[in-house]
């Protein structure tokens, strides 16, 4: 049974469907129907779940609409050959179907926002700002972390949440006090259902070549001890600048800032709502 707290999520939530593959690509969506949009994108192996801790902070000004990227969460796979473009245009597709022409916030979080970059690019002008969170497909240089533990084959559940929960200390969150039995539940049922693989896709410069065709007002965020970028952030930093993006880092902040830092990630979108 999943904790209160996400156990309550899961109940408020109204599952939405658009074409994807042979299936169904799942959305859940929160707020009141003429709140301005706002689509949220989720992390590789993971699902809607990563934006937990900040979508009951983002419904009482948005609609929100948080996806279950192609072959992910409840989502049924996208057909071959899955790359970022195949994806981004499922996504893309199913926002149209949702909004119609109405413009709306795009916010991603690491794979999320290397397809959210794809989005934005193929949405010009209907999309108002575009915030991502520890986003790869950069082509820079990437963080130094402990080597992920392996969990596939263990039967016993006690035994694949330990492994989830020093995976998340090693790879996701920064203050291994976060690493509480929410992220440790949301972390064991996301890489259980995942069938899309998306490191091959971040390992490239994917997203690097994307953002010089987005329109909209763009802030790339990372936490100050994000695995996936640190001790690199410089480098990010730089890029941002060039594109004439916004930089933010959060402070005492791992990968995963929706979860760690949900206050900080909320007002980086808000912040975005307004320009």
């Amino acid at each position: 049974m999943p904790p209160p707290e996400i156990a309550a999520l899961l109940a408020a939530a109204t599952r939405l469907e658009t074409p994807c593959g042979d299936g169904a690509m799942v959305w859940h969506a929160f707020g009141e129907a003429a709140l301005p949009p706002l689509v949220l994108l989720h992390g590789g192996f993971g699902s809607f779940l990563h934006w937990a801790r900040a979508i009951p902070l983002l419904a009482p000004r948005f609609r929100v609409l948080a996806a279950d990227l192609p072959g992910l969460g409840d989502s049924a796979e996208a057909a071959a050959p899955c790359t970022a473009e195949s994806l981004a245009a499922i996504v893309a597709d199913g926002i149209t179907r949702l909004v119609g022409a109405a413009p709306f916030l795009l916010a991603g979080f690491s794979f999320g926002g290397l397809i959210g970059g794809h989005v934005a690019a193929a949405l010009g002008p209907q999309v108002l700002g575009f915030v991502f969170f520890g986003a790869g497909g950069l082509g820079l240089p990437r963080g130094e972390h402990r080597p992920l533990l392996q969990w596939r084959a263990l039967a016993n559940r006690a035994e694949i949440e330990a492994v989830h929960a020093e995976n998340l200390r090693r790879f996701m969150l920064h203050d291994p006090a976060r690493v509480d039995e929410a992220a440790i539940w949301i972390q064991t049922e996301n890489t259980s259902r995942a069938r899309t693989r998306s490191r091959p896709i971040a390992m490239t410069d994917t997203l690097a070549r994307q953002l010089p065709q987005i329109r909209a007002p763009m802030c790339g965020a990372w936490g100050d001890h994000d695995a996936t970028a640190f001790p690199y952030l410089r480098q990010r930093r730089l890029l941002m600048r060039e594109l004439g993006a916004a930089y933010a880092e959060i402070p005492d902040c791992g990968h995963w800032a929706p979860y760690e830092q949900p206050a900080a990630a909320v007002e980086l979108i808000e912040a975005w709502s307004r320009r």
